[in-house]
């Protein structure tokens, strides 16, 4: 048991200063910027699909106009009238008579993922060259919109195929939405935007991102990802293949709070890692190993527990220096890369989610298939 102890032990402090040091860089790509004052830039097309009547979803599409000036195109889509986010998308329109605002019935879905079909019945529609999609959870603001517009814009060099938000859950809620974000925050974005920062990216984080028509259609439209679970992902491919490159934008965009029990919780990240475990099982076994290094200092703390040569002090010890480098991670991230959150946000229910929950979400995902 020795053995064992040394060995996790070592993995354990390993990986959490790995952990440590790309939420530094990640957090280094997000300093903050000098002005938020607008500047120029060419009309935008602005496509939201909706769904549902959500908690705070009127609020949050007063502010999708609010982000959005007098000569943008906002298009609220929505598979059917009887959906209440259609009541919702009506009123919006009808309260601001003076802008461009237009309600788009997709259809309903079939066997197609929800979100693809409905921008795609949207895009016909679209007035303006430079396009932004953007999910009805998003908080968006004028400042992120204005910075995807100048980074993808028509009139930027260097073949810009879609500028993305990387995003982050903000506020408070039910401790199940406290385990999404704890997973989304601390574990999924940083690590998935050090891959965006070593390049142009081959993936795109669909939440909201710029693109033009130019683009779009050179990477063949959105109709061939209907069917397609990560369908954001496929359409950063197709970009990519065309000869574009995709770029991070240096805002990230906040997440409304998910309002679920902890169960439903979990079942939300365990389906967020099924679709990592669809991307091939050598990458879902890089992450499952290097993204809970609290998991495996638990693990290494009970073999030394077990072990009489190892002083339980010292067993204590690495579970001890784990927690605090996971710790300097939420640290590191509120208030820099997450600008909305506190600094002790999430601070404990990340470090009980990596320690008590997310070992069974990996292993159970291992062997699920989306």
């Amino acid at each position: 048991m020795s053995l064992a102890f040394w060995a996790l032990a070592s993995f354990a402090v390993a990986v959490a200063s790995l952990q440590l040091a790309t939420a530094w860089r990640f957090r280094g790509f997000y300093r903050p910027i000098d002005s938020d004052v607008p500047s120029e830039r060419p009309p935008i097309s602005l496509i939201a699909p909706l769904s549902g009547d959500a908690p705070g979803l009127a609020s949050r599409l007063v502010g999708l106009l609010g982000a959005t000036r007098p000569g943008d195109q906002l298009l609220l889509a929505v598979e059917t009238a009887g959906d209440p986010a259609h009541a919702l998308a009506q009123r919006l329109r009808r309260d601001h008579p003076e802008r461009d605002i237009e309600v788009v019935l997709a259809g309903e879905a079939g066997r197609r993922m929800g979100k693809p079909h409905a921008l795609a019945a949207a895009l016909p529609r679209a007035a303006h060259e430079l396009l932004a999609f953007v999910d009805d959870d998003v908080e968006l603001e004028a400042a992120v919109l204005d910075e995807g517009a100048r980074t993808a814009g028509p009139t930027v060099s260097g073949g810009v195929g879609a500028a993305f938000a990387l995003p982050y859950y903000a506020g408070s809620g039910p401790l199940g939405g406290g385990l999404v974000a704890a997973y989304t925050n601390y574990a999924f974005v940083p690590n998935m935007g050090a891959v965006a920062l070593q390049g142009a990216p081959r993936f795109i984080v669909g939440g909201f991102w710029v693109t033009t028509r130019l683009a779009l259609a050179a990477a063949g439209g959105l109709e061939p990802h209907t069917r397609t679970v990560r369908y954001d992902a496929a359409i950063g491919r197709a970009l990519h293949a065309a000869g574009y490159r995709n770029r991070p934008l240096r805002r990230t965009v906040r997440l409304a709070h998910e309002s679920l029990g902890p169960a439903a919780g979990a079942r939300h990240v365990l389906q967020r890692l099924t679709l990592l475990r669809a991307e091939g099982l050598p990458l879902y076994l890089f992450v499952a190993a290097s993204w809970n290094p609290l998991a495996w200092a638990l693990a290494a703390g009970l073999a030394g527990w077990a072990a009489p040569a190892v002083p339980t002090a010292l067993a204590a010890g690495v579970v001890g220096v784990v927690a605090v480098a996971r710790s300097g991670v939420v640290l590191a991230l509120n208030g820099s890369a997450y600008r909305a959150l506190p600094r002790a946000r999430f601070l404990g229910v990340t470090l009980a989610y990596e320690a008590l929950v997310a070992p069974w979400l990996f292993a159970l995902a291992a062997f699920r298939r989306p």
